[in-house]
């Protein structure tokens, strides 16, 4: 399910950030997309935020490598990254602090 008119099929959309954000993110298949929208889809002014995106298959590798190792909490994090992948995108909701 696309969530910005700039996610391909094979990304979940992280939502908008920096390219700061984004670099200090360990996501290795991340990438930066060319306009940001906010909830209503409006275009958000400015240069400074950007749609940030993330391959499938790097959160499902993610999630199979903590499911495998079974760390503090992992049960909950395989969760957020199950329902990254079958919602295209990060759940704010969802997330683990």
């Amino acid at each position: 399910m696309k969530h910005h008119p700039e996610q391909a099929e094979s990304e979940i959309y992280m939502g908008n950030t920096t390219a700061e954000g984004m670099m200090s993110s360990s996501w290795r298949t991340s990438r930066l997309g060319n306009v940001a929208y906010n909830r209503d889809g409006a275009v958000i002014p400015g240069q400074d935020l950007l749609p940030w995106f993330v391959q499938r298959r790097e959160v499902e590798e993610q999630s199979a490598r903590v499911a495998e190792k079974k760390e503090f909490r992992w049960e909950e994090i395989v969760r957020l990254y199950q329902d990254m992948l079958s919602t295209g995108r990060i759940s704010i909701a969802g997330t683990i602090v």
